[in-house]
Parts: C-alpha cells; structure tokens; sequence
C-alpha cells in the first residue's frame, strides 16, 4: 500500500476495504478486517457475497445494524428480481412472545430467571416441560416466531453473535462477525459458589461436596482424577450442557457449572494470582485473589467455509482468542490492515476534515471515577462551549457522566454519552464540535485475565502514560484505552464535512494527527480572590483590592493577578488622579479556579 501524501480517498479506501473481502471469500481466508471507522466495512458484505456467490452468515450485536443490513438486502433485491433471499434470524428476547411478555409477566419471569442461568433460548422451548411442568404458552398451537422463522438456506443470514454456535448457520457459510464479539463468548462468574455448589449436589458422580470441598480438595490427586474421569466424558464443546439446569430447575446452578469445575480441577498455576484450563478450544481462568471464574467459549467454525471479522480498531490477538483461533478448532484469523499509518492520518486530516486538539500530557484513567476532577473539566466543557456557535457532543467514561451531572457540566452541551455505548453508534455524525475526556482502563484484572487465558504471565509497571504489562498486556491495555479513545474522536463529523474535536487525555494513538494543543491548569487561590474581590466592588486600585476582607495574598501577587486578567481581556486599567483604578469589564465569565486555553 501507498503512504504518499494525498492519495487516499473516501471511495479509494472503501474499494480497498471490498477488494480484502472479496478476496477472503474467493479464497475462503480467515481474515481481521482492520478499517476505520466510516471507511465502509458492513456495506461491502453484502455486494462482495454477491460478486462471489458466496452464502454469507452476518453476526453483530447492535439491532440498528440489523436494520442496516436489512435496507442493503431489499435494495439487492430490486436489483435481482427478488432472486435474493435474506433471513434475519429471529432473537429469544425480542420474537419469543413468552420472553417478551406478551403471555404475562410471570411467564416472563420464569423464563428469564432460565435464560439468565445459560440455557438458550432453544432449549428452553425444547425442555419446558422440565423447567416449567408445562410447554410455553407460546407453542400452543406450534406458531411462536422464535421457532419457526428460520431459513438457514437464505444468500444472507442476519443476527446474533450466539447463532455462531448453531451449527445450520455456520455451516458451509462464510460467517461475518461485525465488531468485536467479546461479551458473547466470555462468561464472568465473580462469585461461582452458589452455582457451582447447586450443580455438585445433584452430581453424584463429581467426588466434592459443594464449592468449598471443592477448593479443598482438588488438588488432592484421587479427588481430582475421579472428576476429571466424569468431565472428560463429556465431549468437547458441550460442558455447558443444559442439563446441569435440568437436574435442579429451581436452584441457582448455571449451565457452564461443569465448565467451572472443569477449570478448577484442570487447571495449572500461572502465578500466585492466576491459573488456566484449556480444552480444545475453550478455556477458563480463575482469580485465586477474588474467586472470579472467567469462562471463554467460542463457537466451533470448523464446517463454515470461512470466518471474516471486520473491526475499525481491532487488536488481532484478543480477536484470535475470543474466536478460539489457533486453540484448536478454528484456524487463525489473518490481520488485514486497509489503510498504512500514514494513511489512516490522511484519512483522518484530509478526508473525514477532523481537526484533533490534545488538552492534556495525562492519560485521565477515569473508568472508576476516582481521578476524575468535575469542577476543572466543567471548565473545560464550558470554555469549548463559548469558543463555538455549535453546541458541543460529549464523550467520556460512565463514572465521570454521573460526576459532572452533579455540578451541571453537562447542561450546555448537545447531548453526551459514554464509551460503552458508542460502538457503531452514528449519533454524533453529523456534530461539528467534540469533547472526549479520560481514558477507559477496566483494572489491571482485566489485562491479567486476557494474558491467562494463554498462560502468560504478565506484571504492571509504572503508571498513567508510562503503564505497561507484557508485550500481549500492552496489547489489552492498548485496546481498551487508546483504541476506545480513538472510536470515541471518530464518532464526531463521520459525513466527512469535519469535526473539531477536543481530547482531554493524551491516551491516543500515534498515527491520530493532533493538529494542536490546548491545556486547562489551577490558576491558583489568590486568583479567585482577586476576581471576587473586584466584582464586588467595580473600580478599585490594586492597594484597594489587596485590602479586601476577600483577599489573602500581598500586594505583588495581586497585582500579578490584575495583569493577567488584563491580558485576559476580563480588567481594563484606567488613570484616575494620581492613582489609577482596575474595572471589572467581564469577570461574571471568569472561571476563578482554572484557566482554560484553547488555540485560536
């Protein structure tokens, strides 16, 4: 690829991003599609299945993608003569009328209290009997939507990430995940007790009591081997089996219950803190610290006929594993980057016309809250406001959302929201003025379970911008906060007609273009003592305001004061007599605690 300046375009960046995925499905290549967001990634799935007479299984999470997918289905269509079939395949929370409560909300209940302990929305229908004494009122008469409405024979199947494990939708496809599927094949149990010791009593054959007899006893050598001789029974893909429910439909056990004890008593030391269990291509890691089970279970692909993932800002490994590729079952995913670095800066300057001005050197590590500073940002958000005739769009961490609500930071702006709702979302398409504050960084458990789940080990040093684990750590850390960030400034302006964009965490990677800097610091508490003390009375000398009953610093220091708030614009000095006097001319504007500049 070229990275001679002003040859990338719009349309020469989307054709790149066609040609990759008509190749991968020539081909039948496992391939990462690594394009920027608004570059065109969904919208050549469908002409590139075509072009390749390809049967195409798209997966995503988002609904409005959905709907999305199903417009460019309707216009292909038109286009063949309705010689085009598409499906979107039907979802348990939103067709069943029983789990959307159309057959009563105890209805609803039971069935959601099942769905929430692992057992598909299938099996619930297949097994109601057993879980319910009963059949679903939906199935009376052998009409629910959600059991009926599949035609996995159609060119274009659209729906969940889940249907990856229902192999009819797979098989013989080529199977499209749009965005990263981490949620959906990762399971957190932060405390597995309760679930794991349900499961244990109503399985006579696994030689432990309940959890604690468990952790006990499994790694005493004939406790361990006499479960592993009952696990290792069950074949790979099916520990979370709908059984462990099943035996105790009123208790609190969990479908990947055996799974966690599989991971219990297979598991080998990593450190003092972590181990891993590997079977084929599933895994579990266990905090020894905190008890959290970590579950991953990714579909088996091996039958489609290939996998493409596209991604605006991938990381290639976390993809590989969260799919179970190179584990096992699935081959590995192939990482194809559209666009050079150097590219990817043009695209971002030239073509999409975002000007990115950086207002901090700190990485604002705010997904806890406890860092983020309300008063000083409010600054900030009210200096970006003033600057533009635009009402701003903010982005930021849910943690700092609730802290600037509570000091009315957010009650000029045009509309705000945090990282982990953005992902996809076109909303902020058309702002013309951004604010993204603080950097998300889940903990440093986060970055530890991902490296578990190969084996690795990997340690934290130093912090803020200089925090780093091991060489796979820095890839999670990179992910979750330099590239979420990247997301968020790339949600402003995405029709191309620009944005501004301001940045307040230095937490961005080093192909963004920053095109300037601003910076937002304390002005000091003499600074607003000399404001309040001029307010109040108008027109004074510098002697007469060092001698408010508001004022507590000398005379030197409050005539500095003055002077800055000359140049400010806010005080004019005018000669009275012998002395001369200051006049307040703007200090209502004034924010006494912090100085906020912005480039012109």
């Amino acid at each position: 690829m070229s990275g001679a300046q002003g040859t990338v375009t719009k349309r020469s960046a989307n054709q790149r991003c066609r040609r990759e995925i008509v190749r991968a499905m020539e081909n039948g290549d496992n391939v990462l599609i690594d394009a920027l967001p608004s570059i065109g990634k969904s919208s050549n799935v469908i002409p590139a299945a075509r072009e390749t007479d390809s049967p195409v299984t798209i997966l995503t999470a988002r609904h409005d993608l959905y709907d999305q997918y199903e417009e460019w289905c309707k216009d292909y269509q038109k286009e063949y003569n309705d010689n085009f079939e598409f499906q979107i395949l039907p979802s348990f929370l939103n067709d069943c009328p029983t789990a959307c409560g159309d057959e009563g909300d105890g209805w609803q209940q039971q069935v959601k209290r099942i769905y929430d302990r692992g057992v598909s929305g299938r099996d619930i229908h297949n097994h109601a009997n057993r879980f319910f004494g009963e059949p679903l009122p939906c199935t009376e008469n052998n009409e629910c939507p959600y059991d009926e409405t599949r035609n996995f024979d159609a060119d274009v199947l659209i729906g969940h990430y889940t249907y990856a494990y229902v192999h009819p939708a797979v098989n013989g496809r080529v199977v499209v995940f749009d965005e990263f599927p981490e949620d959906d094949f990762v399971t957190d149990f932060d405390n597995p007790s309760v679930a794991v010791s349900d499961f244990l009593k109503s399985s006579t054959n696994i030689p432990f009591n309940d959890f604690t007899d468990l952790i006990t006893n499994r790694l005493d050598p004939s406790y361990r081997d006499a479960a592993l001789k009952v696990l290792n029974d069950i074949p790979i893909g099916q520990l979370d089996n709908p059984s462990a429910v099943l035996d105790d439909p009123t208790g609190q056990t969990h479908a990947l219950a055996p799974h966690i004890v599989f991971t219990l008593v297979n598991s080998e030391q990593i450190d003092g803190k972590w181990e891993c269990s590997t079977l084929g291509h599933e895994a579990g890691v266990y905090n020894r610290e905190s008890g959290k089970v970590r579950v991953l279970r990714p579909p088996r692909l091996t039958d489609a006929r290939n996998v493409i993932g596209l991604d605006g800002t991938p990381s290639w490994r976390m993809w590989n594993i969260v799919l179970g590729c190179g584990l096992g079952a699935n081959e590995m995913l192939e990482h194809k980057q559209i666009l050079t670095d150097d590219e990817r800066r043009e695209y971002v300057r030239d073509v999409l016309s975002l000007t990115v001005i950086r207002t901090t050197s700190d990485a604002k590590h705010y997904s806890g809250g406890k860092y983020v500073d309300p008063e000083k940002e409010k600054a900030l958000i009210e200096a970006v406001c003033s600057k533009h005739r635009d009402s701003p769009a903010l982005i930021t961490t849910k943690k700092a959302v609730v802290k600037y609500k509570k000091v009315g930071a957010l009650n000029e702006l045009a509309y705000y929201d945090h990282y982990g709702n953005i992902k996809g979302s076109n909303k902020y398409g058309q702002s013309r003025v951004g604010i993204v504050i603080g950097s998300q960084v889940y903990g440093y458990d986060y970055v530890e379970e991902w490296a578990s789940f190969l084996g690795e080990q990997t340690d934290s040093n130093g912090k803020g911008m200089n925090l780093s684990f091991s060489e796979f750590g820095d890839e999670v850390l990179h992910h979750m906060r330099e590239l979420e960030v990247t997301q968020a400034i790339m949600r402003f302006g995405r029709d191309t007609n620009g944005a501004t964009v301001y940045v307040h965490t230095a937490a961005i990677p080093d192909w963004m273009p920053i095109s300037a800097k601003g910076r937002v610091s304390d002005r000091g508490r003499g600074y607003g003592q000399v404001v309040r003390a001029l307010s109040e009375i108008q027109r004074a000398s510098t002697d007469d305001i060092a001698a408010h009953s508001e004022v507590k610093i000398k005379n030197r220091q409050v005539g500095r004061v003055l002077d800055k708030l000359e140049e400010e614009g806010h005080v004019t000095y005018e000669k009275s007599g012998r002395k001369g006097v200051w006049v307040d001319r703007s200090l209502d504007t004034v924010n006494p605690s912090f100085d906020v500049s912005l480039p012109s």
